[in-house]
């Protein structure tokens, strides 16, 4: 006969699990409180700024590569880097690491990772008709690595994998892949409605 603080609460989740699962968790949100350096309001990220640039890192030369690298024109880099510098040093994150790519991509495109390297391409710069509009653009960009956008991003998604992950666990073998599935469902749809609002 299993002990009672033991026997399974359902399916493969037993009671010990349970509480581990539900202490992890209480940990991470003390870990995860941070000051969201826009509004200075708290904030859950289970990423600190050392792994946000990390992060950059080992992933923007990888898309930097994929836009065909950065454009020639030594005037045009320079200026584009310049005016970034200009914007980002009034930002709420100044001392993050920017830099500011210009771009061969012939595609209508500009993005930010978040420890501050941002592109912008040749496609979009040619629908510029001035230096505000290009600042415009870079401001916004800046904006997502203000808000720690891709560290609260990644952190929902984080919580999503482990919530769906016990509910499958808790519903038992039978409904184990019909409840990760439809986790994976929503956690995408909700992620996907995020984005759209950090994009506002």
């Amino acid at each position: 006969m299993q002990h009672e603080f033991i026997r399974p609460i359902s399916g493969n989740l037993t009671r010990r699990h349970f509480l581990y699962l539900a202490g992890t968790g209480s940990l991470a949100l003390l870990w995860g409180c941070a000051t969201h350096p826009v509004t200075g309001r708290p904030q859950f990220i289970l990423m600190s700024e050392s792994q946000e640039i990390r992060l950059d890192k080992e992933n923007s030369p990888h898309q930097i590569s994929a836009d065909y690298g950065p454009v020639q024109d030594r005037a045009l880099r320079d200026y584009g880097s310049y005016v970034g510098h200009e914007v980002s040093r009034h930002s709420h994150r100044p001392d993050m690491p920017y830099s500011f790519t210009a771009l061969n991509a012939p595609y209508v495109n500009a993005y930010a990772f978040p420890g501050g390297t941002i592109g912008i391409t040749r496609g979009i710069l040619l629908e510029l008709e001035n230096e505000a509009e290009l600042a415009s653009l870079i401001g916004h960009e800046v904006g997502h690595v203000s808000a720690r956008h891709t560290a609260q991003r990644m952190t929902r998604g984080l919580l999503a994998a482990v919530v769906f992950s016990g509910a499958a666990a808790a519903a038992g073998p039978q409904w184990e892949n019909v409840v990760a599935g439809l986790g994976g469902i929503g956690a995408g749809a909700l992620l996907a409605s995020y984005s759209r609002n950090q994009e506002r």
